[in-house]
């Protein structure tokens, strides 16, 4: 009736989100076009995270969805974009963080669209400035041993490509 309105719930919700992946697989990025094709199942969790990272996050949507926020289009293009890096290679994705229990070790996992063999993963203590790093050959996965107890980190990886560095990930912060 030529009027607009506003709605909740998950049947609205929905096609938005649909609606921000086609835009998001719309993107001029070679690289993850031509990882798309060879992995659809890996592309589809790096959209996942594109859109779940680049979300607004709200006091009242915390506790109450996975994101804890509310979708952000432009976030996620920007995220998809950064890391498409020119085109040349896509920044590794999914960087989590799990705790051996009883002690201050945590191992790192990350997904990488390109299955690079070797990768640098930098972690610092939040609110420095100085990262440590550490060069990593064959695997995606790095464990981190006796580190500080009560303090918070932040890690990033990414990848060696051809010839130069990969954009880094996101970062992942756990205490």
């Amino acid at each position: 009736n030529t009027t607009y309105t506003t709605t909740t719930g998950t049947s609205f919700s929905s096609p938005c989100v649909a609606g921000a992946i086609a835009l998001l697989y719309s993107a001029p990025c070679t690289a993850f076009d031509d990882n798309a094709n060879a992995n659809p199942a890996q592309a589809a969790a790096l959209m996942k995270d594109f859109i779940l990272n680049g979300v607004d996050t709200t006091t009242q949507l915390l506790g109450e969805t996975v994101s804890g926020g509310r979708l952000n289009v432009h976030n996620s293009m920007q995220l998809l974009i950064n890391s498409c890096d020119n085109g040349q290679c896509m920044a590794p994705y999914g960087l989590e963080v799990t705790q051996s229990p009883g002690t201050l070790n945590y191992t790192l996992n990350w997904n990488d669209l390109i299955a690079a063999e070797d990768y640098r993963l930098e972690y610092r203590p939040v609110g420095t400035t100085a990262w440590t790093s550490i060069e990593l050959n064959n695997g995606n996965t790095s464990v981190l041993e006796n580190l500080l107890a009560c303090t918070e980190y932040e890690a990033r990886v990414a990848a060696y490509c051809t010839d130069s560095l990969s954009m880094w990930s996101k970062y992942r912060d756990w205490k």
